[in-house]
């Protein structure tokens, strides 16, 4: 039996609202992670490491703050003549043009390019989750369920309904779905890691298309057509997945890699490749008080810094103090500052010696070093 010829498809074109401030200046993919890395890493790293080498990634909200980083996909060995990474941003002038109005809408416009393409398997995966998975497992269960769809699952995440939620016979077969629903029916679901046959999906949009004037997101219209009139199985997940589209969730993953708890991202087997610029490493000095931390490469930390992530090119001044906190790229803390459960973004200037934060909320501070919003902690 032959391989599948799989074509991934990385959904990188949405705003990201619900992340705030650390959205306005940049596409959700391009938010840093863990001090070295940006999101649109981990989908990237996760596909070539799977095998897959065929990448297609939609854009749409400012595009250049992420193809600046992709680099025409040479961190990931993806710079390449036949497959690699291949760029699809909005168009106008052809059928398909024009802006996206929600996740299942940016792929039927590219429905006569699939079509064109013919690969047995469209394999769609967001861009805003922090998890490790080997995506060839994913294909084997579709491939030996003879699966019209399969989709990735995953349990225990803190809010339920504000994901799709899956029901599950004891076979592995969806019988059920529901896009955030006010009263989840279980405790599955989606992990937005979808792999369809692909004449599947197609037949798919030329239906929908001709009862729906439009699509919208993928748990709209899509998916719950073909939990009822296709074989749709689940993938289930077990390792660690966090969903980074909220700035508490954004915080807590962080939370999670310091107290190893979270994802590896450490792992030599399975490494997080990323487009990062050379620095000198990160400089600590006498006046320092550093435990349970992770310092990117250009940080000069003279202060005291305590279970937190300072980011590249980042200062904390002697005299100030970080806890439970993230620094974006190039925040400064000055003397008498202590941060408390904050997210601050790139380029902040925190100074006048007062406290921000506070042990039951995460605190997002805007670039111009204000205090953007607080939330309540996920668990």
């Amino acid at each position: 039996m032959r391989p599948l010829d799989v074509i991934a498809i990385v959904l990188a074109g949405g705003k990201g609202g619900r992340l705030g401030e650390l959205t306005e200046r940049r596409a959700k993919p391009a938010v840093p992670v863990a001090g070295s890395y940006r999101l649109v890493d981990i989908v990237l790293s996760n596909l070539v490491h799977s095998g897959v080498s065929d990448v297609w990634m939609i854009e749409q909200y400012l595009p250049g703050s992420l193809n600046e980083h992709l680099a025409h996909g040479r961190p990931w060995d993806l710079d390449r003549s036949w497959g690699g990474l291949r760029v699809v941003p909005p168009f106008e002038g052809a059928e398909g043009g024009g802006f996206a109005q929600g996740n299942a809408d940016a792929l039927a416009r590219q429905a006569e390019a699939l079509r064109e393409r013919a690969s047995d398997v469209t394999l769609v995966l967001s861009a805003d989750h922090l998890y490790t998975l080997d995506l060839r497992d994913v294909l084997e269960t579709h491939a030996r369920t003879d699966a019209d769809l399969t989709i990735v699952t995953t349990t225990g995440v803190p809010d339920a309904s504000r994901h799709g939620v899956v029901e599950v016979d004891d076979d592995g077969g969806v019988t059920g779905f529901a896009y955030k629903p006010d009263e989840p029916a279980t405790d599955v679901v989606a992990a937005e890691i979808f792999a369809y046959r692909t004449t599947t999906l197609l037949e798919a949009f030329d239906h929908l298309l001709e009862v729906h004037d439009q699509l919208e997101d993928y748990g709209d219209q899509l998916v719950p057509y073909l939990v009822e009139n296709r074989r749709v199985v689940e993938h289930r997940l077990d390792s660690y997945w966090r969903d980074l589209g909220t700035v508490p969730g954004y915080w807590r993953a962080h939370m999670d890699v310091l107290d190893r708890s979270g994802v590896r991202l450490d792992d030599p087997g399975w490494p997080i490749r990323t487009a990062a610029p050379v620095r000198l490493p990160a400089r600590v000095t006498p006046s320092a008080d550093v435990r349970e931390a992770l310092l990117a490469p250009g940080s000069v930390v003279a202060g005291s810094v305590r279970h937190s992530v300072v980011g590249p090119g980042c200062e904390v001044d002697e005299g100030a103090e970080v806890v439970d906190s993230v620094l974006l790229d190039g925040v400064t803390v000055g003397p008498g500052v202590r941060l408390v459960g904050v997210v601050a973004d790139a380029g902040a200037t925190i100074t006048g010696g007062s406290v921000r934060g506070s042990d039951d909320v995460v605190t997002l501070v805007g670039a111009d070093g204000n205090i953007a919003e607080r939330s309540p902690r996920e668990e």
